[in-house]
């Protein structure tokens, strides 16, 4: 590690992100390393393009060895000089002496030459000075082209320091690309030889030299290059991460890449549920969105329903539950309408992602056209015509086969449901209108699906799940997550399966019975899995649960409205001369509110049966006006003193209770209320799951 000072490395990550934009304007086109967003991938896509607009065409990728650590600082510093001078005096004091390298502390040596491993600016410093390569690159590149040549007055090619970062060559047959150290030209295949040779006469003037078993030339299998310093390969390559080549080639290489990011899920079941959660959806399943958007669909789109498949087993093993299409569909789901938030590669989100891309790449080539003449598109609607560019955008997304709906025209087979639905190209401006709309229609299908199995508490629970901030505790350690708010291993599990809408007592002997209760009910677990959450033996539980819900409010109010007096159970009387002790007294400027806080269940079955499956907020409705009314019988208030701060169990808040924190804020501590609901969340998480266990372990004793 060359740099062990962490404020260094803060600072340098801000300067990084103010300056890298303007030095990235002066870099483009031909690098995308630096400042410029999706960089790789515009690289990777144009370099496609190229290849495959004229089967005689060949690419030329060369790699460095150790390119970071040999480039001359002085290369840096004059890079730094000519495109980013206001960082000359900085680049003196960071890399003006040798650097100290350390290993676990100590120091074990020193650097002089090259970027300092783990510096923010490591990447702008090189291609800065990587770019007098890429220069002298472009400058023979135009003398071996067709067309114009570029002079200086005495007729040779000019110094590479007389050329600027942003003047034209012209290389009308010819595309170069860089993204960092990976460059990538491509070239008709009689240029070849000459431009393989040259690239390693650049790199040995510049004090770099290439690592020639990594450097390529990829052809088209009719083409035939026999003059190469590189190894020529008509099968297939890897170029910026995108594998370009034959169909075989692309698909093997694919099954490879696909396979090995998803090989690591097994391990999962060895570790914290929660840590397994958060790798799973964090980290494993973003591995493939890179090459989602640069491979075409049809290359990539069964490699990506292969991993959508090892995903969705993962998550079923973390809930120790055998998959369904139900957990399948729910994983996908955004977080506020319910769902776990751990998008699905292969379906529209993917082919969003890819016309974006593509857009992004079709905005850079436009802005750039005149140094991409070779690529012969000059306008957006030639653009939309070309077939790595087009996207084709199902009318549906995946759809499970338990939406079996003529609408859906579902089969059993998810693929095969993309490929015979109804097709039209999407553009990108529409595609977040489109998307909501296929998303909501999903879910009304999926609710459908749910009451017509007479599944009616897992539709009011997913219904009451709709709200911001929902599912918030999925990340259930760290940031708000602390002291009572942990969410506990055994809450996680047990708050994971209610999200995935699965009985407590599916994994019990008890699934599918009728047991009597020692609340002496008798209760069909089918019917009311969750019965445990209203179950009155839970009833010290739920007293917990009420309190430390109201010490999170007060606390809230105290924290925001510190000029506000906040009192807990304050004693009022009623005229008979009976006490009323309504949980929060608020005492603002010029008015005085009474919170009763209340945590309903809407997947209860009295709420069920007023229509909770489908309509929210009626059981938060339902206890507000039960609250006033209760009020009114026995104690003269202003309306809009008495606050009935309502809570559904899934964390969701009632429209009185939301009104009342958004009054007393003004609406300046829009994310103080978000953490107020992450926190609030995060209790019925771990209370949820004491009644859970409380009634599971009741049932198992009595029955």
């Amino acid at each position: 590690m060359g740099i062990g000072e962490v404020f260094y490395r803060l600072l340098s990550r801000i300067v990084a992100q103010l300056t890298g934009p303007g030095v990235g304007s002066k870099l483009a086109p031909h690098q995308t390393g630096c400042g410029i967003a999706g960089g790789c991938e515009i690289s990777a896509r144009l370099c496609q393009m190229a290849f495959e607009s004229d089967t005689d065409n060949v690419i030329i990728s060369f790699d460095i060895r150790n390119a970071f650590g040999t480039i001359p600082r002085n290369m840096i510093y004059n890079g730094i000089k000519r495109s980013c001078p206001k960082l000359m005096n900085w680049f003196l004091w960071a890399y003006g002496d040798p650097s100290n390298l350390y290993y676990q502390s100590q120091i074990i040596g020193s650097s002089s030459t090259g970027c300092k491993q783990g510096d923010p600016l490591a990447a702008l410093c090189f291609c800065v000075g990587y770019q007098y390569v890429l220069d002298d690159i472009r400058a023979y590149l135009a003398q071996i082209s067709p067309g114009p040549k570029l002079e200086d007055s005495d007729g040779v090619i000019p110094s590479v320091f007389a050329i600027q970062p942003d003047q034209e060559v012209p290389t009308s047959s010819i595309f170069l690309s860089s993204y960092m150290d990976d460059s990538t030209v491509v070239s008709k295949k009689q240029y070849c030889g000459d431009i393989s040779r040259m690239v390693g006469n650049i790199m040995s003037k510049h004090g770099l030299e290439l690592a020639r078993h990594k450097c390529k030339v990829l052809t088209h299998p009719s083409c035939v290059v026999e003059d190469s310093e590189f190894t020529i390969s008509s099968d297939g390559c890897t170029i910026l991460g995108c594998p370009m080549g034959t169909n075989n080639f692309v698909h093997d290489t694919l099954d490879v890449e696909i396979a090995k990011m998803a090989s690591t899920l097994d391990g999962l079941t060895c570790i914290d549920k929660r840590v397994a959660f958060a790798i799973a959806k964090q980290c494993i399943n973003n591995r493939p969105s890179y090459l989602s958007r640069v491979c075409k669909h049809d290359d990539i789109h069964s490699h990506l329903h292969a991993f959508d498949t090892c995903i969705d087993n993962a998550v079923a093993l973390i809930a120790t539950e055998p998959i369904n299409e139900d957990i399948s569909f729910l994983r996908s789901l955004p977080l506020r309408v319910g769902g776990l938030g751990i998008r699905r590669h292969a379906g529209m989100y993917t082919d969003k992602a890819r016309i974006l891309s593509c857009d992004m790449a079709k905005n850079f080539l436009l802005d750039h056209q005149k140094h991409f003449s070779s690529l012969q598109v000059a306008s957006t609607e030639a653009w939309s015509a070309h077939p790595l560019c087009s996207t084709v955008i199902s009318a549906s997304n995946y759809i499970p086969s338990i939406f079996v709906t003529e609408a859906a025209g579902a089969t059993d087979d998810p693929s095969s449901q993309e490929s015979n639905s109804e097709q039209e190209v999407i553009n990108a401006s529409d595609l977040k209108v489109e998307l909501q709309s296929n998303q909501n229609n999903d879910l009304g299908r999926f609710r459908a699906s749910l009451n017509a199995r007479s599944r009616l508490a897992e539709s009011a629970w997913l219904v009451s799940s709709n709200f911001q901030g929902s599912g918030a505790w999925t990340q259930a350690v760290g940031g708000p997550f602390y002291g009572p708010y942990e969410v506990k291993v055994e809450s996680f599990l047990d708050s994971l399966r209610l999200r995935l809408l699965l009985s407590p007592f599916s994994l019990t002997s008890l699934v599918n019975r009728e047991i009597d209760c020692s609340c002496n009910k008798v209760v069909d677990l089918n019917c009311h899995p969750l019965h445990g959450l209203d179950c009155s033996n839970g009833a010290l539980i739920v007293r917990r649960r009420h309190d430390s819900t109201r010490d999170t409010i007060a606390k809230f109010i105290k924290s925001t409205c510190p000029s506000f007096k906040v009192e807990i159970e304050p004693i009022l009387y009623a005229p008979d001369g009976t006490k009323v002790r309504p949980d929060i007294k608020v005492q603002a400027d010029a008015r005085t509110y009474y919170l009763d806080i209340a945590i309903v269940n809407p997947a209860a079955a009295t709420y069920v049966t007023l229509g909770t499956p489908s309509t929210a907020n009626v059981a938060s409705e339902h206890i507000e006006k039960e609250k006033i009314a209760s009020y009114n019988r026995r104690i003269a208030l202003e309306a809009s003193s008495l606050i009935p701060f309502v809570i559904e169990a899934t964390g969701r808040f009632g429209q009185k209770a939301e009104r009342f924190l958004q009054s007393i804020t003004n609406d300046q501590h829009s994310e103080d209320i978000g953490k107020l609901v992450v926190q609030v969340g995060a209790l019925m998480v771990n209370y949820n799951s004491a009644l859970v266990r409380n009634m599971r372990d009741l049932a198992l004793k009595i029955n």
